[in-house]
């Protein structure tokens, strides 16, 4: 039986944009899944249907209505499992989420959609949520310091946009802040957290970090293991991805 919840998800999507794996994670009892006003846990379906008939004739065939119809399902069966909150915030209003009552916390590209001081606000609340020894995941594209070529397009282009295209920062639909890992880090560090990289290139092109495979430091003893050690929910695994990490109350 799954535990009482305990995990925050920030910036939630349609279940049908994760894994199997992922999609049953996230339905498991123990999360929360916030996303932004007008945003619903249907966001995707449109883009999914258009995916799944694109072109007239495929519209109207059985093979895609089959396959439409099994989707749509699919999906509903997530909605009934997940916990989806709508939430907006701002420097005066707080996460609708008791103090220290969370042990994991991800966001997985979300704060590249915000504007550095909303973003900061969002990670201040999440360090409020969170309880002594827990665990906020972040991943956001690895803006400034890929090695070689540009990062994906779909990283940050949008949509009728290309990887070299000047505006693609300030594209408001698109990304508003772009991150490294030593200003992700510093975000972090800010908020009280230390910082664990998972996945991140420094100044020379380095590949940093790597996902925890055991239970242990640098992570406190009552650390979300269970969350901590999988990785296999992250959309985008090649991402800058880091831990923050808030010390148990008895370290």
């Amino acid at each position: 039986m799954p535990g009482p919840i305990h995990r925050l998800h920030v910036g939630a999507g349609d279940p049908l944009g994760y894994a199997p794996g992922a999609r049953a994670f996230f339905g498991d009892g123990t999360w929360i899944h916030l996303h932004a006003p007008g945003e619903t846990a249907s966001g995707g379906s449109a883009r999914t249907l258009r995916r799944l008939a694109s072109s007239a004739k495929q519209q109207f065939s059985r093979a895609a209505r089959d396959r439409r119809a099994s989707a749509e399902r699919e999906r509903e069966e997530a909605r009934m499992r997940w916990r989806f909150l709508p939430f907006w915030l701002d420097e005066r209003s707080h996460l609708p989420l008791r103090s220290g009552a969370f042990s994991f916390a991800l966001s997985e590209h979300v704060l590249e959609h915000l504007f550095l001081h909303e973003a900061y606000r969002v990670v201040q609340e999440v360090r409020r949520v969170l309880a002594p020894g827990g665990v906020f995941r972040v991943s956001v594209p690895d803006a400034d310091l890929r090695p070689g070529l540009p990062e994906p397009v779909a990283f940050h282009a949008g949509r009728l946009r290309t990887s070299m295209d000047a505006g693609r920062w300030s594209d408001p639909a698109v990304h508003k802040t772009r991150f490294n890992v030593y200003s992700l880090s510093l975000l972090l560090e800010l908020a009280g957290f230390t910082v664990v990289p998972l996945r991140a290139y420094d100044r020379t092109g380095k590949l940093l970090g790597r996902p925890p495979s055991q239970a242990g430091p640098p992570y406190p003893g009552n650390a979300d293991w269970d969350a901590v050690l999988r990785s296999d929910y992250l959309r985008r695994p090649d991402s800058l991805i880091l831990d923050g990490v808030l010390a148990s109350s008895g370290s």
